[in-house]
């Protein structure tokens, strides 16, 4: 059961997501901080730490990509491939449902 636990959390209520568009958290076991986006096709959850320094990404829905705010490198929302630079590195999908009015997150 603990092992179930630790691979899903609540990430945030709905609602929050509807009125704010995305949402951004540090999650402490997974050593990683996600976002989570409303986009037209549904919702997306990522890794929000860009893989070239570290820097925060934010998300630009419209353009359906993360931008980096320290170096402007941009990454697609769908796949979290880096649409700047021809690099391996990628940002981590996370799989999510909505359960209960709450968005949960899950690991593999």
């Amino acid at each position: 059961m603990d092992e179930e636990i630790s691979k899903r959390v609540r990430f945030c209520r709905v609602s929050e997501l509807d009125a704010k568009g995305h949402v951004t958290r540090w999650i402490d076991e997974w050593r990683d901080e996600i976002t989570a986006v409303k986009t037209a096709e549904g919702i997306v959850t990522m890794s929000s730490v860009c893989p070239h320094h570290g820097g925060e990404l934010v998300p630009d829905a419209a353009s359906g990509r993360m931008v980096c705010k320290w170096h402007g490198w941009e990454f697609d929302l769908k796949e979290g491939k880096c649409q700047s630079y021809n690099i391996a590195a990628c940002l981590r999908i996370y799989e999510s449902r909505v359960v209960d009015e709450y968005l949960e997150v899950e690991r593999d």
